[in-house]
């Protein structure tokens, strides 16, 4: 008698996050086989931030921001998006809104075991990059300048800059 795993075909076919799994044993007078599949939960995420993603006019639902909190439910995608710059999305739960930026890393830093996927992981790591435990953040934050600064483009554009400084000479 011979074993022989059985082939296991995803329901989906090229298009399924199932992952086909199969084993077989064989000795000299019986033999089993047997097959499974497993859903892959990282391709069903990745899946489901398309389908959010993607414009209403190639069949996805045009929900970006929805698109990106999915994908941050991954430790390692909320770890690069901080690093990037660019921190994941988190609703304020007092006013209802939406935080993202500087202010969603302010939320962080007030209490990260509940706002970033993945502390209890690497806790040394985001205590260090967040200044958690530091007095000198208050500091800073009480040091930032909050005024109205000039985007990147108003700085290095010479027909803006002249235009104010013409303007600023002439008192308009």
């Amino acid at each position: 008698m011979s074993a022989i795993a059985p082939t296991v075909m995803g329901a989906g076919g090229n298009d399924s996050c199932l992952m086909p799994s199969s084993t077989g044993i064989s000795l000299s007078v019986v033999g089993i086989s047997s097959g499974t599949a497993i859903q892959d939960e990282h391709c069903n995420r990745r899946k489901n931030a398309r389908l959010l993603g993607l414009p209403q006019q190639v069949g996805g639902l045009g929900l970006q921001v929805s698109a990106i909190s999915v994908l941050c439910q991954d430790p390692t995608v909320f770890r690069s998006m901080m690093l990037a710059n660019t921190p994941c999305p988190i609703p304020n739960t007092t006013t209802g809104k939406l935080l993202m930026g500087k202010k969603a890393i302010d939320k962080y830093r007030e209490n990260p075991e509940q706002y970033i996927v993945g502390y209890e992981l690497d806790k040394t790591f985001w205590d260090a990059l967040l200044k958690v435990e530091e007095e000198e953040y208050e500091t800073l934050k009480a040091l930032a300048d909050t005024g109205p600064k000039l985007s990147l483009s108003d700085r290095f554009r010479s027909s803006k800059r002249s235009r104010r400084i013409d303007d600023d000479r002439t008192g308009d």
